[in-house]
């Protein structure tokens, strides 16, 4: 049992980690740390012990068998001049396979209502277990071509055209700034935003008004402006009230160990459904000619 190496370079590349920095993070010599990244090594020999990759792990902002969930993650992505979605999003496909589905939010400053997808733009990802924050940056004479469409397992997020933070706060964020409760709060007031608009362009097309609205909420008269609000159209305005969603709690850390049972190897095609983590090496007689992933 090891550590899926595909699942390892795309956060790398996200982090913005190269090998030589992570081999000095956990105290690896270089050549055996590529060697493992690339699967060259030779006749079964490890090259990094398993705890070793279990280091690699939590220094990459994993615990467990999936990313943290107490912090909200931060990737990066740039964007080359000519380039194809399939080729620059390939870190991102990877952990879309191993964790599992996600759902985008463009973020932008309140200066920008516009939300236009600029040279530098960030989104905000949720997952079923954690969160994070994508910055894409493209060459300045071009704008982002990122589409959660585009991508079989992201999607935007529904009822939302996007989270509007306040400029300071927009531009402080890095690594650490945002908590999850934060931007649990926002993906909240977004959504409740966009479902009372549409409630209001419902009520206005009945003729009611803001001011019978209160009246009703209030216990008094209603007015008899254009028409007055009836029980059956009353209802219109009691919509679900959307709830926040719990922070996960976040349990002490506790010794990883390899999961129970006999895994699949997953492929290192980009096109494999099956990415996991954890992975079971192939054992044979004869040698095994492993495909490199990029």
């Amino acid at each position: 049992m090891h550590v899926n190496t595909s699942v390892v370079k795309a956060l790398m590349h996200l982090r913005g980690i190269d090998e030589v920095t992570l081999s000095n993070l956990v105290c690896v010599a270089t050549p055996d740390m590529r060697a493992w990244l690339y699967d060259s090594a030779t006749d079964g020999e490890e090259r990094v012990s398993f705890e070793t990759q279990l280091e690699i792990l939590r220094v990459l902002g994993i615990s467990g068998e999936g990313p943290r969930a107490d912090i909200v993650h931060y990737w990066r992505i740039h964007e080359p001049f000519f380039s194809r979605p399939a080729n620059t999003y390939w870190e991102l496909a990877v952990l879309l396979k191993a964790f599992g589905n996600a759902q985008a939010v463009f973020i932008a400053p309140e200066s920008d209502p516009a939300l236009e997808f600029v040279a530098m733009s960030r989104f905000g990802l949720r997952f079923a277990g954690f969160y994070a924050i994508l910055e894409v940056t493209a060459h300045p004479l071009r704008s982002i071509s990122f589409d959660p469409e585009s991508m079989s397992d992201l999607a935007w997020v529904p009822d939302t055209m996007g989270v509007l933070l306040p400029e300071k706060e927009y531009r402080s964020l890095e690594p650490g700034a945002m908590r999850v409760r934060n931007l649990q709060q926002y993906l909240t007031y977004t959504a409740e935003a966009a479902q009372w608009e549409r409630l209001r362009n419902a009520a206005l097309e009945k003729g009611i008004h803001a001011s019978q609205v209160a009246n009703m909420l209030m216990g008094l008269p209603v007015s008899q402006g254009a028409e007055a609000i009836t029980h059956t159209e009353a209802t219109v305005i009691s919509q679900p009230e959307v709830v926040a969603e719990p922070v996960p709690a976040v349990a002490p850390a506790a010794p990883v160990s390899a999961p129970t049972g006999a895994g699949v190897a997953a492929s290192s095609s980009d096109e494999s459904d099956d990415m996991r983590l954890f992975v079971t090496p192939v054992r044979s007689t004869e040698a095994v000619r492993v495909k490199r992933v990029a």
